[in-house]
């Protein structure tokens, strides 16, 4: 009697013990934590550039642009990898590098970044 695929991801998984599941549990929260704090700081971000001048606008992206390569650079560095500055305007590239939790994180990073210049921008015309 042969068994079908599904029958036999169910076996294999039952094998598993219980402690696997729960640090795939624990690992599986903790991304998608990453990964709405990200959603949120770059929603952020975009409500708050949307009140800025074209001008504005594009000094603040080449900040961003400038600071997602220093941080791409500091990661392969990390990793003690060869860095290519053309890697880091393809992202399938990136992705074979680094894992989607890791991109998150950059992202996050990136976008609370854009925030604090607006904001700061901001608290400097209050001035």
């Amino acid at each position: 009697m042969a068994l079908s695929d599904a029958e036999k991801k169910r076996r294999s998984r039952a094998k598993k013990p219980v402690k696997y599941h729960d640090i795939e549990r624990e690992t599986s929260r903790k991304r998608m934590a990453i990964y709405r704090a990200k959603n949120k700081a770059q929603k952020r971000a975009s409500q708050l550039k949307m009140l800025l001048s074209d001008d504005d606008k594009k000094e603040i992206e080449d900040h961003v642009a400038k600071q997602r390569q220093n941080l791409i650079c500091d990661w392969f560095t990390y990793h003690k990898l060869r860095f290519d500055p053309k890697m880091t305007s393809d992202a399938k590239i990136l992705h074979s590098f680094m894992t989607k939790v890791e991109i998150h994180k950059m992202e996050l990073r990136l976008a609370e970044f854009e925030i604090s210049i607006i904001e700061d921008r901001d608290d400097e015309d209050e001035d």
